[in-house]
């Protein structure tokens, strides 16, 4: 007869089977979902790859960005080499404060129901906005940073569901106010570039292929090629291209003191 220490012992038993059958199902759920995890980022990598070579090439063919005329241009044009060298050192040397991390914190405090820290974080993203917008001297937008800014002293804090309206709507214009940023950004670096006068868009290349009678197949192949390179160079991405550019601005600066 079965005394209670041996049920007892029985049960503990299956209890300890019961915790190793769970442990194995969720280590086998761990290494799926792991599984699952890099397969999608291989897909995401895979993808973005596919439609960077595609935007990129389109734009490369839209703006005749052509890599042997770019070369052959700049080769022939000290002041030009110059201007592109300052222009990257330009953008090197412009250190922007403003960052999208503090708005998405700031997005999910507001969605977690945290105000206060909400608010900590609109106020900080609204002074790096305000200095980004002096640096590129648009001061209307510094102006509308400003107006934010008192907006945000007078979010009231002992009422939470007011202060959260307020916070969401202020949250929503900054992330308008960012994203306008980002823009002028590039239209500041762009219009840096223009004078620079590089060799794009197609009329040269259209009066060339007109009077060029006798060598228009060599003059297509050429071209072909141009843009097939700029098209390839353009898969490398950013981060390479930035280091390429520091290195460009680096090997200024020793060419300068020495």
């Amino acid at each position: 007869m079965k005394t209670t220490q041996d049920y007892a012992a029985s049960l503990q038993r299956g209890v300890d089977n019961a915790a190793k059958m769970l442990l194995q199902y969720r280590v086998q759920i761990e290494n799926k979902l792991d599984s699952w995890i890099a397969q999608i980022n291989e897909e995401y990598r895979r993808n973005m790859l596919l439609w960077t070579v595609l935007i990129g090439s389109a734009l490369v063919f839209i703006f005749n960005a052509d890599s042997f005329a770019m070369y052959k241009y700049l080769s022939a044009n000290p002041t030009a080499q110059a201007g592109v060298v300052q222009a990257v050192a330009g953008m090197e040397d412009a250190k922007y404060l403003t960052d999208a991390a503090d708005l998405n914190s700031a997005e999910a405090l507001l969605r977690d129901n945290k105000p206060v820290e909400a608010k900590a974080s609109l106020v900080r993203t609204a002074k790096n906005l305000k200095e980004d917008f002096a640096m590129i001297d648009d001061k209307q937008r510094t102006a509308a940073v400003t107006a934010i800014e008192k907006r945000l002293q007078e979010v009231p804090q002992r009422d939470k569901d007011a202060s959260l309206q307020q916070l969401k709507a202020i949250s929503g214009e900054l992330s308008l106010l960012y994203v306008s940023f980002q823009k002028s950004v590039v239209d500041h670096h762009i219009e840096r570039l223009a004078y620079l006068d590089l060799p794009l868009g197609w009329a040269d290349d259209y009066r060339e292929f007109s009077t060029g009678a006798g060598k228009r197949w060599r003059l297509f192949f050429k071209k072909i090629g141009g843009l097939i390179l700029t098209s390839f160079l353009i898969t490398f991405g950013a981060p390479f291209w930035n280091d390429v550019l520091k290195a460009v601005v680096g090997l200024r600066n020793i060419g300068q003191q020495r």
